[in-house]
C-alpha cells in the first residue's frame, strides 16, 4: 500500500518578501484537490512555512481526504542557491505539522528521494497524473 496523499510545493520571492505555495494531491486518483499560499516579509519565513503547515491540515479536513499515509515532497526553491538549506528543511517542517493528524503515516523522506530519482522528477517538479499515481503506489516505507 503506498501514499493516499502527496504534497508538494514552492518558495519564491515576492514584492519584499517570500511566498510559499503547496498543493495536496490526491494519489490514487492522480489529481490535486486543494491548493495553498502564504505571502510575508523575509524575516517571518519560519512562520510563513508553519502556517502552510497548518493550511494543510485544513486543506485535508476540507476536501474530505482522510490519508492513511502521506508523502511530503521537497519543496522548489524558485530564488537562488542560498535558500537551498532552507528550502530544504521545509518538507519536515511541514511533516511536524502533519503529525498532528492522528492514525496518519508519514512516508521516510529517503524513500521519497529514492522514488524520485527512480521517476526521473526533480526536487519540487512538476508532477502530472500518472506520476502521482505511480509515485502514490510505491511508497510503503513510513516513520
Amino acid at each position: 500500500m503506498g501514499a493516499d496523499v502527496i504534497i508538494t510545493g514552492s518558495f519564491t520571492e515576492e514584492a519584499g518578501g517570500y511566498q510559499i505555495e503547496s498543493q495536496i494531491f490526491d494519489a490514487k486518483k492522480g489529481i490535486m484537490v486543494s491548493k495553498h499560499s502564504k505571502t510575508g516579509e523575509k524575516a517571518q519565513s519560519i512562520n510563513l512555512v508553519n502556517e502552510i503547515g497548518d493550511q494543510l491540515l485544513e486543506g485535508l479536513a476540507k476536501v474530505g481526504v482522510a490519508p492513511k499515509k502521506i508523502a511530503v515532497l521537497y519543496f522548489k526553491n524558485l530564488i537562488s542557491k542560498e535558500y537551498d538549506a532552507f528550502v530544504g528543511t521545509m518538507a519536515t517542517m511541514v511533516d511536524v505539522s502533519l503529525q498532528k493528524l492522528k492514525g496518519v503515516s508519514l512516508i521516510k523522506r529517503a524513500e521519497i528521494q529514492k522514488q524520485m530519482e527512480e521517476f526521473e522528477i526533480e526536487r519540487g517538479g512538476v508532477l502530472d497524473q500518472s506520476k502521482v499515481m505511480q509515485l502514490g503506489q510505491n511508497w510503503t516505507l513510513t516513520y
